[in-house]
């Protein structure tokens, strides 16, 4: 994905595609463990493109690693959503897992160039 080409620049990113299966849950777990996570989730908190990179600059000072958790057809089950109380809206709406995954990515792109004075995001 080309937008993960341009983040790369600025950190590491991995996306974990985790299938739908018996053993999902457990790998779920094994994934987002150690990790600081945040459920992305249209009721989630919203931020414009500014505050977020603030918050991402914020959390780099304190987190190892970062989770951005997109959940399945369902969303996020309510012991997930328990567990990991921090949430993040890409928007109101509900999206495909597809397009999902792209809003984040841009998002988090455009979050790490103003962090880091790259002239992608214009005012």
């Amino acid at each position: 994905m080309e937008y993960t080409k341009r983040a790369n620049r600025f950190s590491d990113i991995e996306f974990i595609h985790i299938k739908e299966g018996k053993n999902m849950e457990k790998n779920i777990e094994k994934t987002l463990e150690g990790t600081h996570v945040i459920l992305m989730d249209e009721k989630g908190m919203s931020y414009t493109s500014h505050s977020l990179s603030q918050k991402l600059e914020n959390l780099e000072q304190h987190v190892s690693m970062l989770t951005l958790y997109i959940g399945g057809p369902d969303g996020h089950n309510q012991e997930t959503k328990e567990k990991y109380r921090e949430t993040l809206s890409l928007s109101e709406l509900t999206l495909p897992h597809d397009l999902a995954m792209l809003f984040t990515i841009e998002t988090l792109y455009r979050s790490l160039s103003i962090s880091n004075n790259h002239p992608y995001h214009r005012e």
